[in-house]
């Protein structure tokens, strides 16, 4: 561990003798002053400020720390000198991993040594798996917090992290409310695809699992950061994990019940990949320049991230509109969105938005293109199908608000629409394109 250098500069940056000291001490002071004001039980009440502190130390500092080492790097204009370095993409994801909140962990080790004890002196059965699962919950935002911004790095939009840490800090601690909530709760156990499992059992396991993933992720982010292109075979992979996590829920799960949360997740997972990415026509002409050569393996290690994410909302899309809605899950138990949006309409949706932008984004002036993306897509959603509605004229409503005719209860009208939206906003791409100097 102390052989990686990027963790061995973390190590001096970080720790020095008087922080040594004034971790445990600052933390010795505060649940001394919780346990003299407890007018019983002082043990039983140090579980409390332990557990608000390892969230403050750990999961809210910890995670800021990750983000601002990237920044601070940016700043100081060390970043491009690193990620040329000989250090592999493991050593380095983990050396920033552990190295920049190596304090946090200092004093979050103190805090969940207390709470383990308050949670042993109540005699709980499951004291390890609620440290371990606020372990790996620490994890999971630290690594999701390094990919997320590595992922902004690596496209150039380094401006963005810029005064954006409050929120990130309110939605980790909304997080660890949650598991707190979620670990005291009364339930014996949850019911996951016809298993039932311990509750403390089945949202550690969830946790660790998820904690993986975002240190997976990170990984590979770290790769292309570092320009060791790779096929991007993650990110549908994750929203199948995901449809099927989030399925397993239901009181009757099944296949079409997997691909509804896959098709769901994969969308919105493509709306972000597309919405963070560059989109510059330098990046298609070396594609189609290796397709030329015939060096696919180079092909699809440059292909963009969320192409694969679109792929699967069209397969998924077309097995639940052909198969899985008739055959697999009952009219009766369809999702209110799908009963008025065929999934189809969904696939054609994404498409027509990742045309349209790409048809701002390769302008000659393309400063504004997402800002202008976002609000033409505001007026064809919203003001549209107002105008629509009013004009009671169902060959406007199929022009120009297609997804209108979902109510209509023919699926077909709402596929077509869509489909002509699509075909309208690919021609203007496919005019931008060869008109662009």
């Amino acid at each position: 561990m102390i052989s990686n250098p990027e963790f061995k500069r973390h190590l001096w940056q970080e720790i020095s003798a008087h922080r040594l000291i004034a971790m445990p001490a600052i933390l010795f002071l505060l649940l001394v002053t919780v346990s003299i004001s407890a007018n019983n039980n002082a043990l039983n009440a140090l579980r409390a400020p332990a557990f608000t502190l390892f969230v403050v130390i750990v999961l809210m500092w910890g995670t800021r720390n990750v983000s601002a080492c990237l920044i601070d790097e940016w700043r100081d204009q060390t970043w491009d000198q690193q990620r040329m370095s000989a250090l592999s993409p493991w050593r380095m994801t983990w050396g920033k991993l552990l190295g920049a909140t190596i304090f946090q962990w200092y004093g979050g080790v103190l805090c969940l040594l207390v709470l383990f004890i308050a949670l042993f002196a109540e005699n709980s059965r499951h004291a390890c798996l609620i440290v371990a699962s606020l372990v790996a919950l620490a994890v999971l935002l630290h690594a999701a917090n390094l990919a997320i911004t590595l992922h902004i790095f690596s496209q150039n939009k380094r401006g963005t992290l810029r005064n954006n840490l409050a929120p990130l800090l309110f939605l980790l601690l909304v997080l660890a409310a949650l598991l707190g909530r979620m670990l005291e709760k009364n339930e014996r156990a949850i019911l996951w695809w016809h298993f039932s499992i311990e509750t403390e059992w089945f949202w550690f396991v969830s946790i660790a699992v998820f904690a993986l993933w975002a240190v997976f992720g990170a990984w590979r982010v770290m790769k292309n950061a570092m320009q060791e292109p790779s096929v991007s075979w993650v990110w549908p992979c994750f929203a199948l994990f995901m449809g099927g996590y989030f399925a397993g829920f239901h009181a009757a799960p099944n296949f079409a019940r997997f691909a509804l949360w896959a098709l769901v997740l994969a969308t919105v997972m493509s709306y972000a990949a597309i919405l963070s990415c560059q989109h510059h026509r330098v990046q298609w002409q070396a594609l189609q320049l290796r397709a030329q050569r015939g060096d696919w393996l180079g092909f699809l290690q440059r292909l963009p991230m969320w192409l694969s994410g679109v792929l699967l909302v069209l397969v998924l899309s077309v097995v639940l509109q052909f198969h899985a809605l008739g055959q697999i899950l009952p009219d009766d138990d369809l999702p209110p969105i799908l009963k008025l949006v065929p999934p189809i309409a969904i696939a054609l949706m994404l498409l027509r938005d990742t045309a349209l932008l790409y048809f701002f984004a390769l302008a000659k002036q393309n400063k504004r293109a997402m800002a202008t993306t976002v609000l033409y897509l505001a007026l064809i959603n919203s003001v549209l199908p107002i105008v629509a509605a009013l004009a009671k004229q169902t060959w406007l409503t199929l022009l120009i608000a297609p997804l209108a005719l979902s109510k209509s209860g023919n699926a077909l009208l709402p596929i077509i629409g869509m489909a002509l939206h699509f075909a309208i906003a690919a021609a203007l791409l496919r005019w931008r394109w060869k008109n662009l100097a």
